[in-house]
């Protein structure tokens, strides 16, 4: 199980552009904005293509900063109401972890910060809101059905990834963690029986299975379905206090977004 750097999703449509429309993208994944423009001329809308491009991009980026099992944030501004909303799908707690104070450290040794470590691992997880924050957008703001937006995720997966230097590194850097269980050493030979690098093909069969399992269910699949129950499993094989009614409880909340003046003009985060 890989939870990953958080995903943030920020769209912009701004009348201060000269033309009448603008559109803001930003994401390491050239494939992944492809992905997202591809939506747009199938009749999406803005929040269909950011849905898209961040699926995409994780399974492009093989789950290493980004993740399903990740958080996403939103800014996004709907042109017919002319209103900003924003969308917290951030991490949850376990209503069982009483004393986080001894949660133990992160290993930060791939960023060059040596912290100490030790303790149970299933403890650093976290309630993921991905999933749920994608679905929580598509009904509010999109047109296209999730199957939509999963499918150049679930291709991908299927296809396979081309490995690049930078994601070579990162398996060269993770080795020894991936190693440690027979579901990180499988994950680790999905290009072979070797250590994944530059210009391998990375195929993910499983996750492609997952996503369209996502697909007929839903983001609950991730949640109260099977990937839900493993997720929990793994959590609390590793000394997490994860239980399903903490996966059950996982909502994503609409929030004002917050504002501020910069050089005559509002900015606005989220929430």
């Amino acid at each position: 199980m890989t939870v990953a750097w958080p995903v943030c999703l920020v769209m912009c449509l701004a009348a201060a552009f000269a033309a009448d429309s603008a559109l803001v993208a930003a994401t390491l994944s050239p494939v992944a904005v492809r992905a997202g423009i591809e939506s747009l001329k199938q009749g999406g809308t803005a929040a269909d293509a950011a849905s898209t491009i961040a699926l995409t991009q994780v399974t492009t980026a093989l789950g290493s900063y980004v993740s399903y099992a990740g958080i996403l944030q939103l800014v996004y501004y709907d042109s017919q109401a002319r209103k900003l909303y924003s969308l917290d799908a951030g991490w949850n707690s376990y209503l069982a972890e009483s004393a986080p104070k001894t949660i133990p450290a992160n290993d930060m040794g791939p960023l060059g910060t040596v912290l100490p470590t030790g303790g149970a691992e299933g403890r650093k997880t976290l309630v993921p809101g991905f999933m749920a924050g994608i679905e929580a957008i598509r009904k509010r703001f999109g047109r296209l059905p999730l199957a939509s937006l999963l499918q150049p995720s679930i291709w991908y997966a299927e296809n396979g990834v081309r490995v690049s230097p930078l994601l070579g590194s990162y398996f060269t850097s993770r080795e020894k963690y991936l190693a440690r269980t027979p579901e990180g050493r499988k994950f680790l030979h999905q290009a072979g029986d070797h250590v994944p690098k530059a210009g391998d093909r990375f195929i993910q069969t499983e996750l492609a299975q997952t996503l369209r399992s996502v697909a007929r269910h839903g983001a609950e699949y991730m949640y109260t379905g099977e990937w839900g129950r493993q997720f929990v499993d793994a959590a609390r094989a590793a000394g997490g206090q994860a239980t399903m009614e903490d996966m059950r409880r996982y909502r994503p909340v609409w929030k004002e977004p917050r504002s501020t003046m910069f050089l005559d003009n509002t900015v606005f985060a989220p929430a």
